[in-house]
Order: structure tokens, then C-alpha cells, then sequence
């Protein structure tokens, strides 16, 4: 894990492997006989559909993008901070149940075979709401959507859920930036305030924002 901000890769580790956790061959079994990630044409239902054949109730992991905060790009602070870019990366979880027993069977489920809102509802316990360390003012993994994504009555039925994690890009560094010296007052260094008293879940709190202005 990254010093300060997580990183693109370190979010979706973290959130596959909550995902994972809903599997059915986990210590606390889910209702998911396959999990993984999916990496497809996500408007090709047919990929989708060969992705789970054989497997159900699967749930496929998927990156959805990346957009920034803030005008053009950049969110601004208080306390003379420079622009900071913050983004919010957007996942997909394809939850697909397989039933020729009718759209009741499917959605709601039978004995022995969960069905298709019990496991949409598995995979929002398990990611709304997780921490992960990095992530832009000590923030969660956030819902966005759920949703019908396809009905195949009589084979397939997949919701789609959409979560989404905020998170800043590290500062740049120029090559051959001068060293500071010793007795030299530092300019532009950024950094928190933590509060000695973490948060009642143990999260540190962070009181305030400097950055160091003088030449």
C-alpha cells in the first residue's frame, strides 16, 4: 500500500478480495459459487453470458473508469492548498443466477439456490461501506446503482452493481528538484493535522490541512 493515496490497483485488490469473501467456499459462506474478475466488452451480452456458463450464482468484478472532481479536473482546499486532483474510480459486480424454473425461482431463490437479489444484496454487505486504507479524506466504498442488466427468462438473469472509491493522485515531482538544506526554511510542503483521537471505528480523524508558504 501506498505511503498517502491508493493507488487504481491497490482499490481493485482490495475490493476483489471482499468480493471473494462472498463465495460459498469461504470461512462465513456466501452464496457465489464463482467469483472473478471480468475484463470484457461490458455492452457484448453474449461475453458476459459465456463468462458464467456453468457457473452459478457468479459475480464478475469489473473496472468501469475513472472520472476527476472538482472543475477541470482539480479540486481546490482551504489552507492555501494547491489544486489536488481527486478521482473517483467506478466498478461493476455482475451478478448472474441461472434458473429454468421461472422468474421467481430466479430472483427470489429455492431451497439450496439463492437467488438473484439475495446475491446483489451479498455483494453490496460486502463492499458498501469498506475501508480501505489511502483513499482520498479516509473515505468508503460508496453504492451507486443496482440494477436489471440481463433477462434471460428461463436461462439467466444478471443485476448489475455499481460501487465507486474516491481517491487522490500522488503530487508529481520534477526530476532534478533541489534538495532542501539545512537551515532553510521548506516551501510548499503539504500535510494533515491528525487528531490524537481516532474515530470511534478506530479511523484515524484528521484535523487539518498546512502547507508551508514561506521562501
Amino acid at each position: 500500500m501506498s505511503d498517502t493515496h491508493a493507488t487504481d490497483d491497490e482499490i481493485e485488490n482490495a475490493i476483489f478480495e471482499a468480493l471473494r469473501g462472498t463465495l460459498s467456499s469461504a470461512p462465513t459462506p456466501g452464496p457465489f459459487n464463482f467469483v472473478d474478475r471480468y475484463a470484457g466488452e461490458v455492452t457484448q451480452d453474449q461475453a458476459l453470458d459465456q463468462a458464467t456458463l456453468g457457473r452459478s450464482p457468479s459475480a464478475l468484478l469489473a473496472y468501469e473508469g475513472a472520472r476527476t472532481e472538482g472543475p477541470d479536473g482539480a479540486q481546490s482546499e482551504t489552507g492555501g492548498h494547491e489544486p489536488q486532483v481527486v478521482e473517483q474510480h467506478m466498478f461493476r459486480v455482475y451478478v448472474t443466477v441461472r434458473d429454468q424454473r421461472g422468474d421467481g425461482a430466479a430472483m427470489k431463490g429455492t431451497v439450496g439456490q439463492p437467488g438473484a437479489l439475495r446475491c446483489a444484496r451479498a455483494v453490496k454487505q460486502a463492499l458498501v461501506g469498506l475501508r480501505i486504507p489511502g483513499l482520498f479524506d479516509g473515505d468508503v466504498v460508496r453504492l451507486i446503482e443496482t440494477r436489471p442488466w440481463l433477462i434471460a427468462r428461463g436461462t439467466a438473469y444478471s443485476l448489475l452493481v455499481r460501487v465507486m472509491a474516491r481517491a487522490a493522485i500522488e503530487p508529481s515531482v520534477a526530476d532534478g528538484a533541489p534538495e532542501p538544506r539545512a537551515g532553510v526554511p521548506l516551501r510548499g510542503l503539504r500535510g494533515d493535522l491528525p487528531d490524537p483521537q481516532p474515530d470511534t471505528d478506530g479511523a484515524p480523524v484528521v484535523r487539518s490541512h498546512f502547507q508551508t508558504i514561506l521562501d
